[in-house]
C-alpha cells in the first residue's frame, strides 16, 4: 500500500520506521505485535488479521503508561492506529532515539492550524 503525494502532504508528521515488538490489549485479549512505524499521532502495526476499523486497542510502548488508540485502517495483517492523545514531543523524541530503526534526529513539526488533517495516523 503506497500513499499518494496528496496523502503524504496532508500527513501531520513524518513517519519514523521502527521494528519494535510491543504488547497490546484488544477485546480483552493480550498479545505481542510488531510496531513498524510511528508518529506522535499514531502508528502502523503488524500481526493482527481480524482487527476492524473503529476497534479500540491499547499499546504498551516502552517506558510509558498504556496508550489507548483507535484502528483507522486495516489491510491484511497490517493496521493503522491513531492515539487517543498524541505523544508529547519529548516522549516521542526519546522513543525515536532509543528504538527507531535508523535512529534519526527527530524535531517535532508544527502543523499550521488551517491545514486539513486526515483521519489516519
Amino acid at each position: 500500500m503506497f500513499a499518494s503525494t496528496e496523502t503524504t502532504q496532508l500527513r501531520r508528521a513524518e513517519r519514523i520506521a521502527f521494528d519494535l515488538m510491543v504488547k497490546y490489549r484488544l477485546w480483552g485479549f493480550r498479545g505481542t505485535i510488531m510496531l513498524k512505524d510511528m508518529t506522535p499521532f499514531g502508528a502502523r502495526i503488524e500481526g493482527l488479521s481480524d482487527v476492524r476499523m473503529g476497534d479500540a486497542i491499547t499499546l504498551l510502548l516502552p517506558g510509558l503508561q498504556p496508550k489507548l488508540a483507535t484502528v483507522v485502517w486495516q489491510d491484511g495483517s497490517s493496521a493503522g492506529v491513531e492515539f487517543d492523545h498524541p505523544l508529547h514531543g519529548e516522549v516521542f523524541k526519546d522513543l525515536v532515539r532509543d528504538y527507531a530503526r535508523s535512529r534519526p534526529a527527530y524535531e517535532p513539526m508544527i502543523v499550521p492550524q488551517n491545514l486539513p488533517l486526515r483521519a489516519a495516523a
